[in-house]
């Protein structure tokens, strides 16, 4: 039996896309301020533990906390090339594919949302016409973004091999992380994963800037 197909891409298509990245650049500058200040001063530190963000603030802390100059030496960590690089560059790239894409990729596949002439998730690379997220799409979402906030609420501690060991925070709620993650899947599923990743790049180089 042939499958139905949904509509092919279109031009209108290519367009959401490309204003998606400019939209996905402007909103992920625009929560960096306030999604920074609720990790660190409101439910950030509840024990005090340390919480991570774009420059990992727990290997600055290991590695200044016994300088006299703090701040440049936090400085020169925070702005070094491999850092910016992988802060705004690589790490956008590789966390939206695998928190925003992947599952994305799987709910068109459930949908059957891919183009008829070749194996392209529509909605997953171009977004939708759509501004409401179906239950469906919640869920994933939902659960996406819990796992992306547990993931950025782990720390490096020291062992007592002298190792360094991953740890998750219980001492804080990720609720930053978790909305910021709701935020980079809605603009994954209404604008593609183009935007995700120009939101995710703009929020961080925006926290380096002001560290």
């Amino acid at each position: 039996m042939e499958v139905v197909k949904k509509k092919d891409i279109s031009r209108r298509d290519f367009l959401r896309a490309i204003t998606g990245i400019g939209i996905g650049a402007i909103a992920g500058g625009a929560v960096s301020a306030p999604a920074s200040a609720l990790v660190n001063n409101t439910v950030g530190n509840v024990t005090g533990q340390p919480t991570g963000n774009a420059f990992n603030a727990d290997k600055v802390k290991q590695k200044c906390k016994n300088d006299p100059n703090f701040n440049e030496c936090k400085e020169e960590y925070v702005h070094t090339e491999t850092n910016i690089i992988n802060s705004t560059v690589i790490a956008p790239i590789t966390e939206e594919f695998g928190y925003r894409a992947v599952p994305s990729f799987f709910l068109d596949l459930a949908d059957n949302d891919i183009d008829s002439t070749k194996p392209v998730p529509k909605t997953t690379l171009f977004g939708k016409e759509s501004y409401k997220l179906t239950r469906k799409e919640l869920i994933y979402g939902l659960a996406s973004s819990a796992i992306f906030a547990y993931t950025h609420n782990m720390y490096t501690k020291q062992n007592s091999n002298g190792g360094d060991s991953l740890v998750f925070n219980t001492g804080t709620i990720p609720a930053a992380q978790f909305t910021t993650g709701m935020m980079l899947w809605y603009l994954t599923r209404k604008y593609g994963i183009g935007s995700a990743v120009a939101a995710h790049s703009a929020h961080n180089a925006v926290v380096i800037i002001g560290a």
